[in-house]
């Protein structure tokens, strides 16, 4: 199944580039997981404020499943579930972020069965296939809440796939990472999949 982004030639070029140099062992994945989690669930909750104690443990669990687990649509129900155990499930409601406005509620079920497609067979790689999950994930917004918490989730498991290693998205990140994700909601993916490229690539100069 093909995806519904557009992405340019140089940005792909850059992509695939970055992919190629930054794999590393499996090892070297699972210590740089072990090592940052904490920090990196501290982080992400403090992006969606939502910093205390009781997210963080249950991003936490989410986190232990996520890596654990296959992705697919009953995989990233279960990961919300952990997130925001009390709002779990596809929203039945209309949400709003920004100046964004998801599709209806009705829509969500047959979106989510199309994304889940895409993830049982994508058509892209790498970082990009990472920055459009989680791009796609966002747009649809499947959730009432928790559905930024998610998304990293599923795109560092992506990244995990392909021998790099997370993306350690700070609280410092927060403006540069929103405004690189308001052109995918016009399926424009260049600038997120930069983004995703110059942190990887930082994280690797110890930046």
């Amino acid at each position: 199944m093909e995806h519904p982004f557009k992405i340019s030639t140089y940005v792909r070029g850059i992509a695939d580039g970055v992919t190629n140099e930054l794999r590393v062992s499996g090892v070297a994945v699972i210590m740089d997981r072990r090592r940052h989690r904490d920090t990196d669930i501290h982080h992400s909750c403090k992006i969606e404020g939502v910093d205390d104690s009781k997210h963080r443990g249950q991003l936490a669990r989410a986190w232990h499943y996520c890596r654990a687990t296959a992705l697919s649509k009953t995989s990233v129900l279960e990961i919300q579930a952990f997130i925001e155990p009390d709002q779990s499930g596809y929203r039945d409601c209309q949400v709003y972020v920004g100046d964004y406005v998801p599709v209806s509620h009705e829509f969500v079920p047959s979106m989510m069965q199309e994304y889940h497609d895409w993830l049982m067979s994508p058509d892209e790689g790498g970082v990009i296939h990472a920055a459009i999950a989680h791009c796609w994930f966002t747009n649809i917004h499947p959730f009432v809440d928790g559905n930024g918490r998610t998304g990293r989730l599923i795109t560092n498991r992506i990244l995990n796939h392909y021998y790099l290693q997370n993306m350690h998205l700070r609280f410092g990140d927060r403006q540069k990472y929103y405004e690189a994700l308001q052109p995918a909601n016009h399926n424009e993916l260049d600038e997120f999949v930069l983004f995703v490229c110059d942190k990887l690539w930082r994280q690797k100069n110890g930046n």
